[in-house]
């Protein structure tokens, strides 16, 4: 029995491997029409809709009417694989020319005043979720075949206009997280588990002069208990897992304000505390599979975005936007599953005001990936060189009431 255990274990390690590997960098990163157009530059001084609340729950103080905000937006990950070897030495198998899983990922945002001081907002995103897929038959197809990840967000908030000056904002967040693996060791192993976590948000905008705002937003860390099972078919065995895994918290800081009566430049600082991802232990409470830990050490890192607005005309203002973002994968434990780099985005939209109480917004987003390295020594003897392009095209609604 414990020999076989031992068998049982070592063939769903890969699979664990995979999910936790992921966690390095499961960001969808899409929670705003308007704001994407500017690589998110401006979203915590809150220069664009009631979608800002997402980083910032204290800019709603500022929107005088009720406020309907509902953004789509398509995701097209292209992830090339080249170069597999497995010690050092050529793979057969499929070769992978996209494991990208394309998805189509809403927000929804409502904002309303109470007062003349206190306003009140309501956030239903999708912050986490993305996917890879590789071919059946593909040379790694032992190590991973699918992975999903994805999380709904619920986050009711309130912000207080303190003075002419400050607004403060607070906010509750329910998050319901889903996972889904399969690898093809021991004739097909697939693990799946979901639970339900709680964190809160807090923001600070300021008015320094009648033409710049300072914002800070922070959202807290979720601690999630998930509860699912590990399902190997052709051993005819259905085991319980649990495990837990902690989303990353983070700040944003930023200034806005306009060049001249047209223009307005925005710029915004993120840290995500990706390293709260170290180590993942895995409890199986019916004692058939081992039960087993593993290590990662994942960095904190920053997103730097510069945007930039021009109002061309009382209906129509052009946006754009740059960013650098960094990847919290370290170099020594990427994986097969999101096998990203740094990335440079760069982003152009347009916000058009079809009537006085309803405006339309259209983004155009694309990511420039370094070209990064698989290692072997954390891959089962994998090795590989990888390659990520993201496109979004991304539409939008404005609805006052």
């Amino acid at each position: 029995m414990k020999l076989k255990k031992l068998i049982i274990s070592a063939a769903i390690l890969p699979a664990f491997i995979s999910k936790a590997a992921l966690g390095a960098g499961y960001s969808s990163n899409l929670t705003s029409t308007s704001a994407l157009a500017n690589s998110y530059a401006g979203s915590v001084t809150g220069i664009h809709d009631s979608s800002d609340m997402f980083f910032n729950p204290a800019v709603t103080s500022a929107i005088l009417s009720s406020e309907f905000v509902a953004s789509f937006s398509y995701l097209d990950l292209d992830v090339d694989i080249d170069n597999l070897k497995n010690n050092n030495d050529s793979v057969d198998g499929e070769e992978v020319s996209d494991a990208g899983e394309d998805s189509l990922i809403p927000a929804f945002y409502y904002s309303t005043r109470v007062n003349d001081d206190i306003a009140i907002g309501l956030a239903l995103t999708v912050p986490f979720g993305l996917a890879t897929k590789y071919n059946q038959n593909w040379g790694a197809k032992d190590v991973s075949i699918e992975n999903k990840i994805e999380a709904y967000n619920i986050n009711p908030n309130i912000s207080y206009q303190l003075d002419d000056k400050i607004a403060l904002g607070f906010g509750l967040q329910a998050q319901y997280m889903k996972s889904a693996f399969l690898n093809a060791q021991n004739g097909g192993v697939k693990t799946y588990a979901q639970d339900l976590g709680y964190g809160y948000n807090i923001g600070l905008k300021y008015k320094i002069d009648d033409n710049i705002n300072f914002g800070l937003g922070y959202r807290s860390k979720i601690d999630h208990k998930f509860k699912g099972h590990t399902r190997i078919s052709s051993a005819n065995i259905r085991e319980k897992v649990n495990y837990k895994l902690t989303t990353p918290e983070s700040l944003s800081a930023g200034l806005s304000g306009n060049i001249n009566p047209k223009t307005q430049l925005a710029f915004d600082m993120t840290w995500n505390r990706w390293s709260r991802l170290n180590q993942v232990n895995f409890y199986h409470p019916n004692n058939v599979l081992l039960n087993d830990n593993s290590v990662f050490k994942w960095n904190d890192s920053f997103m730097y975005s510069l945007g930039l607005n021009y109002d061309y005309n009382n209906q129509l203002n052009l946006r754009s936007g740059i960013a650098y973002e960094e990847d919290g994968v370290s170099d020594s434990y990427r994986g097969f599953v999101v096998p990203t780099g740094d990335r440079i985005w760069t982003s152009v939209g347009l916000n058009y005001q079809l009537k006085e109480d309803l405006a339309f917004d259209l983004t155009y987003l694309h990511q420039f990936h370094s070209k990064e390295k698989i290692k072997s020594d954390v891959n089962y003897g994998f090795s590989a060189d990888s390659k990520t392009s993201v496109n979004v095209l991304s539409v939008g609604i404005v609805k006052q009431f």
